[in-house]
């Protein structure tokens, strides 16, 4: 992983400068960057880069945008892996807020939103 993490810096250095800390192609590489702390089991370092792919997402695609809420998402599981079940809570309620106000309360992704704010209550 250190060279997938290597190549996703210096990406993100050169995006960044070409073109500006707020463009989508600097969020997903954020993201990707998270998405590695989080495998090599860095939970805390994890979340440090989800929350500026975060910023940056909703700077970017705005606040109602579908990655915000996969975003979202990957955060309150974190939160759930690590047993800090209230602030995964907190996660997943902003993202259902999102899917709702986006499509209402019959539709799949508002399921799915569903679906994990309820296996934390099953822990």
């Amino acid at each position: 992983f250190e060279i997938d993490k290597q190549c996703f810096m210096e990406s993100l250095r050169i995006r960044r400068k070409l073109l500006g800390p707020n463009h989508r192609d600097v969020a997903i590489l954020w993201y990707n960057i998270a998405t590695i702390f989080l495998e090599i089991g860095e939970d805390d370092e994890a979340m440090k880069y989800y929350r500026e792919t975060l910023r940056v997402e909703r700077e970017a695609l705005g606040e109602e945008h579908h990655d915000v809420v996969l975003t979202l998402q990957h955060m309150g599981q974190v939160h759930q892996q690590k047993g800090e079940l209230d602030e995964a809570l907190m996660y997943f309620r902003e993202a259902l807020r999102i899917e709702r106000k986006k499509h209402g309360n019959e539709h799949v992704s508002v399921a799915k939103v569903l679906n994990l704010i309820g296996n934390i209550h099953l822990q």
